[in-house]
């Protein structure tokens, strides 16, 4: 949905300012009416994910809601607000609480953004509760029962939660099981869309992408958690060895290589029944290998078939030809199998008064050309035609060169005589007046363009190089947001081109200037598109220092990024 915001969306900090005045941010009555919950400071109290801020408000009737907030546009999020609600209406299960979506709930900076006004439930994290009954094994077992009827009564109802993990499911106070977090549900009405969200990286196979949005997506996740809950009840101290305060036992790099997962050969040792077929399902999932080969099976290549020898039988000499006679034209069309191909050879002349006697039965292989010496013998016709037809254009006194295999001849005629030919003088070579205007140039101009193409890698393509290397570091090693993980292409993109254009500051082998302008002409792009942004935004709700301060600095960046690109391409031409 567009917005009369344009591309501005808020921030967490926009909205952590925004609902400290319900009165003036919230467009609904009772949410007006509210007070929103702080902290020991006073300032309000938000739990933060991947996509949302979420606060809670007390209203005046004792009601407490729970306010989310989104980070980001998702779109067509009304329409799948509104088929969610229909479908849950219907099925009527007890794991959900009552919502509502608004379009325009809150207003900040003064436009209006959508936010999901939820009832608030009072509830343990699973993994806080889980750690609260890890040596009770008849709790373990009793909510083991609970989680898979809840599996059962969703899979019967059509519906996919998409993101089951221990921060979504609230066990109350009687025990009892609730979902929140419906962003990424999926219900019959949404079938042939795709997912914005792929749930938490520590419940879902690595895998998983926003295609794999339809009824089953709950299986791997609600696998995860069962086999957590069986196998703690038989071995407890399994949690205090792999839990971290933000998973339940399972890490995302357990799914990313399951043999070598310490975890998965620890399950496997308990000799589960239950636990060990649910395991070998989840290897399954991660270890993408799709049926008939697909991207990671390479059907094999078929061997060609070795052909049969065929022995050729002696060829038959043939008669020889009178003196002057031409030699035939090579045949076209295919050539009977058992003759083996002769490669075609130059014509060869006899020359007039040697007899076909004296001629050699076999012509010797012509001697490959040679280059021409820079020496040449004495002067005459011949000299004359060689010269003109070889590179050579100063002719030296020197040695006569070695002549050039021929074959025997009786009595051999002399060549007939090249008329001379018209010699055009040679222009004078620009050389001398080119590299005296490089030197020049060099003398002048290198050493400035050297410092200030020193000054723009210092201050602009070395650290964004540097910030482009940590966020790949933070992808590899599992720690990344989704964010980050779908940028890993633009940010190894820069990392290239950046190492690149510092090794053609100092002029490293194999590094050229053309990256370094390719980089700059990257960065120049983002921060024109940033800088266009930030403007379109300033002039819609107004100046503010931080508007300001952003303005500048991308300001400064993008002349850094032209000057690099001035420097780069006078360092080409010069």
């Amino acid at each position: 949905m567009a917005h009369s915001g344009g591309t501005y969306w808020p921030s967490m900090s926009d909205y952590q300012e925004a609902v400290q005045t319900p009165s003036y941010c919230f467009m609904g009555k009772e949410l007006q009416q509210g007070t929103t919950v702080t902290n020991k400071l006073g300032l309000p109290r938000p739990i933060c994910g991947t996509f949302a801020s979420v606060y809670e408000l007390e209203t005046a009737g004792g009601a407490r809601w729970a306010v989310k907030c989104f980070l980001r546009n998702i779109p067509d999020l009304h329409n799948r607000y509104a088929k969610i609600s229909d479908h849950l209406k219907k099925c009527d299960l007890p794991y959900f609480v009552t919502f509502e979506y608004q379009e325009k709930g809150i207003r900040v900076q003064g436009k209006y953004f959508p936010l999901v006004k939820m009832q608030w439930i009072e509830g343990m994290g699973l993994n806080q509760f889980v750690e609260k009954i890890v040596s009770d094994s008849g709790q373990l077992g009793e909510l083991e029962k609970q989680w898979q009827k809840l599996l059962e009564d969703l899979r019967s109802a059509d519906i996919g939660h998409g993101d089951l993990q221990h921060g979504n499911v609230l066990v109350q106070s009687d025990s009892s099981l609730r979902l929140i977090d419906y962003d990424g549900m999926w219900v019959p009405k949404l079938r042939g869309q795709k997912s914005h969200e792929t749930g938490h990286p520590d419940f879902q196979s690595p895998l998983r992408s926003e295609r794999d949005f339809d009824a089953d997506i709950d299986q791997f996740a609600g696998d995860v958690i069962h086999i957590v809950f069986r196998a703690l009840a038989r071995k407890p101290s399994l949690w205090q060895q792999y839990n971290n305060g933000d998973n339940m036992l399972f890490r995302r790099q357990d799914f990313r290589d399951p043999k070598a997962s310490s975890l998965f050969a620890d399950l496997k040792a308990l000799g589960d029944d239950v636990i060990g077929p649910k395991l070998d399902g989840l290897i399954k999932a991660c270890g993408g290998k799709p049926k008939g080969g697909g991207l990671f099976k390479r059907a094999p290549t078929a061997k060609p078939p070795k052909e049969k020898a065929t022995v050729a039988p002696p060829p038959v000499p043939a008669a020889p030809r009178p003196a002057g006679t031409a030699m035939p034209p090579p045949r076209t069309g295919s050539t009977p199998s058992h003759i083996p191909p002769t490669p075609l050879k130059a014509k060869r002349k006899i020359p007039a008064g040697l007899s076909p006697q004296a001629a050699p039965a076999t012509p010797p292989r012509p001697a490959p050309v040679a280059k021409p010496p820079a020496s040449v013998p004495a002067a005459g016709p011949s000299w004359l035609g060689a010269h003109f037809s070889g590179q050579s254009t100063s002719p030296v006194a020197a040695a006569p060169a070695a002549p050039a295999l021929r074959p025997p001849v009786a009595t051999p005629r002399a060549p007939a005589a090249v008329p001379p030919s018209p010699v055009t003088p040679p222009r004078p070579s620009p050389a001398p007046r080119t590299a005296a205007h490089h030197a020049a140039a060099g003398r002048s101009h290198g050493g400035a363009l050297n410092v200030v193409r020193l000054m723009i890698h210092v201050l602009l393509v070395v650290p964004v190089t540097i910030v482009a290397i940590m966020q790949i570091v933070t992808v590899i090693a599992g720690e990344g947001d989704e964010t980050t993980n779908v940028l890993m292409p633009a940010f190894a993109i820069a990392a290239v081109m950046g190492l690149a254009s510092v090794g053609t500051l100092f002029r490293i082998r194999g590094a050229h200037a053309t990256l370094s302008m390719m980089f700059l002409v990257f960065v120049s792009v983002i921060m024109l598109v940033n800088m266009v942004a930030e403007l379109f935004n300033i002039g819609s709700y107004g100046w503010s220092g931080d508007d300001l301060a952003q303005c500048i600095l991308m300001l400064l960046l993008l002349l850094l990024s032209g000057a690099g690109l001035l420097t780069e391409r006078a360092s080409q031409r010069g």
